[in-house]
């Protein structure tokens, strides 16, 4: 039995009871005949609902109303009944008991049809049945698990809850009772479907939060231990770098293996990993796999850097390239003609001198005369004129 299915026949049944022409407690008794005012009497206040009791006197039946006022408080300091601030008619589970004295009311041993498992969201369902004093009779299902017992009381105390929420629901739903419109303070937490589906989901954040919470520190816990262990292997790794063989030793008498990999003799660490010691054998094993890890990394390193140059050698002949593809393109100046307007024509006198500058010429563009700008001697002789 799934707790939805229970909490919504509960809503249902109390909106749907009246329009209907069998109660579930009339099949249950075999009794065929709805109340006519019942509806009248879910209009009539709480406290002015008359309540019957038949009891025996000199055995003579006798019959005994009053007013549900005057059986239970409807002061809300009192405990027994209020009004919620949206008219909700509660009334506890005390005061239920008070009315099911007075009528003569008594429950049957309840079953339990539901314990609390994986698929019915952690809850108790209880099957309750409640004799009235004119031989009828009405069942209903109290339950409470992680979705309709919300507040922390109820939540840590599902069974008692389910098992008031059967015995008050069975006497209020009741065709004897007539009190369709009435809640059982057990019941706040499941007013509404609305506040059902809130609490749903209040539930399934509250879960989703726990478990990123539980992931986390379980996440925190391993990266601890990472850490720990990788402490531990660097302390181990230089250790072992200072691990030397015995004066016995035929080859390297007290001689760091560390030493001996680096000169290059790694064949002869290999066969340490036979060694009796087991010292040296650990040792062995781990100096070769640092060192055949920081070859490979050596070699990444050097590939890289070959890598790197080659590309910066292509991008330096690409750029040549280029540049000498960009001075063919541009045009060959024959005469003054070609030059901009803006700038100066410069003439160089011919000399007998290979590469010697003796007079810049200047032309200028307004007078297309010639001037001396400046004199340049770079023999020593001309130099000492």
């Amino acid at each position: 039995m799934s707790e939805q299915q229970v909490d919504t026949s509960e809503v249902e049944h109390k909106e749907a009871v009246n329009s209907e022409p069998l109660s579930q407690e009339a099949v249950s008794t075999g009794i065929s005949e709805q109340g006519e005012n019942d509806k009248a009497t879910k209009k009539i206040p709480l406290g002015e609902r008359l309540v019957k009791r038949v009891y025996e006197e000199n055995g003579e039946k006798k019959e005994e109303v009053k007013k549900i006022s005057e059986i239970i408080s409807l002061n809300k300091k009192d405990g027994d009944s209020w009004e919620t601030v949206d008219g909700k008619k509660v009334i506890s589970h005390q005061g239920i008991l008070k009315l099911a004295d007075f009528v003569g009311a008594h429950w049957l041993e309840p079953r339990i049809d539901d314990k609390p498992n994986s698929n019915n969201d952690r809850g108790f369902y209880f099957h309750f049945t409640c004799v009235f004093p004119d031989g009828s009779t009405a069942m209903e299902v109290g339950s409470a698990n992680d979705i309709n017992a919300r507040s922390d009381i109820s939540n840590q105390h599902k069974y008692e809850m389910a098992y008031k929420r059967g015995m008050d629901r069975s006497f209020l739903n009741s065709r004897y009772m007539k009190l369709y419109d009435v809640y059982s303070a057990d019941e706040a937490d499941t007013w509404s479907k609305e506040k059902m589906l809130e609490a749903q989901l209040e539930a399934k954040e509250k879960q989703i939060k726990e478990y990123t919470e539980k992931l986390m520190d379980e996440i925190m816990k391993r990266k601890e231990e990472t850490a720990k262990v990788v402490k531990r292997n660097e302390f181990i790794d230089k250790l072992i770098t200072y691990m030397a063989l015995p004066e016995g030793d035929g080859k390297y008498p007290r001689t760091y293996i560390q030493l001996i990999i680096e000169d290059g003799d790694t064949d002869y660490v290999e066969n340490l990993k036979q060694h009796e010691d087991e010292n040296i054998r650990f040792a062995a094993v781990r100096l070769l796999k640092l060192h055949t890890h920081k070859a490979k990394q050596k070699e990444k390193e050097e590939q890289e850097a070959r890598e790197l140059e080659e590309r910066e050698v292509q991008n330096a002949q690409v750029q040549t390239t280029s540049d000498e593809e960009n001075n063919e393109n541009e045009p060959v100046v024959t005469s003054s003609e070609g030059l901009q307007k803006d700038e100066p024509k410069i003439t160089i006198n011919n000399s007998s001198k290979p590469f010697d500058i003796q007079k810049i010429e200047e032309v200028d563009e307004t007078t297309e005369q010639p001037y001396e700008k400046m004199n340049f001697a770079l023999h020593e002789g001309e130099k000492n004129q």
